[in-house]
């Protein structure tokens, strides 16, 4: 492992339960390959840290419970980490923690670094990493400002657009960006930060004005330009 640079080459194995736990037993395989299928649990919220993860291919959701319900806090993508903010974080009571579950969504390959290394790594890596958080897109790179401070239109519309952007596809034929991550209303609400009422009053309106098309929990992206005029986003040079 060179110094100063967080390497996550250990492979975890064969199939993943959804019982808790379970990544205390992955995490002492070594140079094997570990594949979630849909649904499945890597880690939950309240499981001992055991080890960082790195997500290869696919993606997870990040759920956080409150008031003994689950909400989708973000989705975790490929090159993102899992359990390096939770590490990074000082333990109050001594043990550490992750903090939030992670299910997959469709097929998810991850790699991880069990913890024992990660603390040689640490005592070797620049202080300045404190902050990281291993994540590929930086919503704040592009919205015009902040989500919390938007109408609920321009939420939801960026939230649509960040994501198709991080975990979209291209369609072969229409050659338009599609989500196809099975996300519920409800799920696209927790992440622009409203209501489900407020998300299906404004994915019907940017139906109707031929921004989107939406084929069950999939959503297509038309106009990929205008979705981001609609969420405020900023593309190219800066506009005051």
């Amino acid at each position: 492992m060179e110094q100063n640079e967080l390497v996550l080459p250990s492979q975890v194995s064969a199939s993943v339960s959804s019982s808790s736990g379970r990544s205390s037993e992955l995490l002492k395989a070594v140079a094997t390959t570990n594949v979630l299928r849909h649904g499945e649990i890597l880690v939950r919220a309240g499981d001992e840290l055991t080890g960082v993860f790195t997500v290869r291919s696919g993606c997870l959701k990040r759920l956080r419970k409150y008031q003994k319900k689950d909400f989708l806090v973000s989705l975790v993508g490929k090159g993102e980490l899992i359990g390096l903010e939770d590490f990074l974080r000082p333990a109050s009571l001594g043990t550490v923690r992750y903090r939030d579950t992670f299910e997959a969504i469709g097929d998810v390959v991850v790699t991880a670094e069990p913890l024992s290394s990660l603390q040689i790594w640490w005592t070797n890596a620049p202080k300045s990493l404190g902050g990281f958080s291993g994540a590929t897109l930086r919503p704040e790179l592009y919205l015009k400002r902040p989500l919390d401070l938007m109408p609920v239109r321009a939420r939801v519309a960026a939230t649509l657009w960040l994501l198709a952007q991080e975990h979209g596809r291209i369609d072969a034929i229409s050659r338009t960006r599609r989500l196809d991550l099975g996300l519920t209303r409800e799920e696209v609400a927790h992440l622009a930060g409203t209501v489900y009422e407020s998300v299906i009053r404004t994915l019907t309106g940017l139906k109707r004005d031929g921004i989107i098309d939406l084929q069950g929990r999939s959503i297509q992206i038309l106009k990929e330009d205008q979705l981001a005029r609609a969420g405020q986003i900023v593309l190219g040079e800066t506009n005051d």
